[in-house]
């Protein structure tokens, strides 16, 4: 889980909503294109869920900010998303058991 992320909204071009985001690059984790994001508007002070969403990694490209990756997200579902620049969000990657269960 990564928290207080910064959220910059646009549309794909099947009027869909993405969000782009900048999250560190880490030994452990890679992050690849189709892997399943859950985002959630946390308030700042006690990190209360205020709005939740889940979609799909469509775009991993080189941030700006040194050791770290700009990602984009589609959602899912047609859902109103916390546009106001002041929001922050966690984000969590969703752990799918496809390859273990195959190891059965």
């Amino acid at each position: 889980v990564k928290s207080l992320i910064s959220i910059v909204w646009g549309w794909s071009q099947y009027n869909k909503r993405i969000a782009y985001f900048d999250i560190p690059r880490e030994d452990n984790v890679k992050t690849l294109v189709g892997d399943e994001i859950k985002i959630k508007c946390v308030r700042q002070d006690d990190y209360h869920v205020t709005w939740e969403a889940e979609g799909y990694v469509v775009k991993i490209a080189h941030s700006s900010q040194e050791n770290a990756d700009e990602i984009a997200v589609e959602l899912k579902s047609e859902v109103s998303v916390p546009e106001e620049s002041w929001k922050r969000f966690a984000i969590e990657f969703v752990w799918k058991p496809t390859s273990y269960n195959r190891m059965k």
